[in-house]
């Protein structure tokens, strides 16, 4: 169907000048016009089967879709998005809790680098109540597992004495390194 800019202006005004998804205001040279049923579910190719759409709402594959089927889809899209606006904002809650550090090693966690643990597992009896949610870093996260807090802590403390251990040891080779360098330039007469 060839359309005029008569039919242009007429769709354009039946809708008020209005987006028929999103109900934004159209500017007349944006609008794209598409079918309310589209051709390849039996519409028909009529003006009164022609509607307006801004930019934005505009998808090639709407083509496919009847009006209905595109509503519900945005609706579910509507939905998804509050619950993941709603994860971050509890995300943040939870990151509050410790001012940004893991609640297990202290690193300091992002919004994007944080996982959130529970302290009692849902495994073992939790739930997912604020007061029982805790940042974690992932590699605290993922060596907890399903573990009370009592009996990671013991795992996490041997941990944390090996970790001691090679940096002690580490620091006093580097010092003795040093110190047989500054040695070493005393004996070739070399100023410090």
């Amino acid at each position: 169907m060839q359309i005029t800019s008569l039919q242009e202006n007429t769709i354009y005004y039946r809708q008020r000048g209005r987006c028929k998804y999103c109900f934004t205001k159209l500017n007349f040279d944006e609008m794209i016009l598409t079918y309310k049923v589209p051709l390849s579910r039996r519409g028909k190719d009529n003006m009164e089967n022609l509607i307006a759409v801004c930019p934005s709402c505009y998808d090639p594959q709407h083509c496919l879709m009847t009006n209905k089927e595109l509503r519900r889809k945005r609706k579910r899209l509507r939905e998804r998005h509050k619950k993941r606006i709603k994860n971050i904002t509890l995300k943040q809650r939870i990151l509050d809790k410790t001012n940004g550090l893991c609640t297990y090693c202290g690193t300091e966690l992002t919004l994007e680098s944080l996982t959130v643990d529970h302290i009692i597992p849902i495994f073992r009896g939790g739930e997912n109540d604020l007061d029982n949610l805790v940042p974690a870093c992932w590699d605290c996260n993922t060596l907890k597992a399903s573990m009370t807090l009592e009996e990671f802590n013991t795992i996490n403390e041997s941990r944390r004495e090996s970790a001691r251990k090679k940096i002690g040891i580490s620091f006093r080779a580097i010092v003795s390194i040093i110190q047989r360098f500054f040695h070493k330039r005393s004996e070739k007469g070399v100023p410090r």
